[in-house]
């Protein structure tokens, strides 16, 4: 990264401070010249609402990152995430949508309800 630095005139190395007290972190609205010790990306991850599964295999590597038992190939798995479920909960949220609950008969509205319902159970 100093390399960088040298070669590239117009750019600089800050951070933005941070504050760590029994594993809570705290952003500063400071922004401080130079690197710093520790990388804050799985606080940040935590903070935007990433699922739980991500945080807790970030930190799993990290772990063994920082152990340097990283030439066991063993520890490093590859893990998907199935991100359709938004799309399923969209796709529901848009049948919500056409329905027009003032023009439906009790039976059309207790059909409704009832597929819908259904739908949803069988995501689960």
């Amino acid at each position: 990264m100093i390399e960088i630095l040298k070669s590239l005139k117009k750019i600089k190395n800050v951070h933005v401070s941070a504050s760590e007290d029994n594993g809570n972190i705290t952003f500063l609205h400071k922004v401080t010249n130079g690197a710093i010790d520790k990388s804050y990306g799985i606080n940040v991850a935590s903070l935007a609402k990433l699922p739980r599964e991500v945080i807790n295999r970030a930190n799993e590597i990290l772990s063994v990152y920082e152990s340097k038992k990283d030439n066991n190939k063993n520890k490093y798995q590859q893990t998907t995430f199935d991100f359709e479920v938004e799309k399923e909960e969209n796709k529901i949220e848009e049948e919500l949508k056409k329905i027009d609950p003032l023009n439906l008969t009790p039976m059309e509205a207790m059909k409704t309800l009832y597929d819908l319902v259904n739908e949803v159970k069988e995501k689960e």
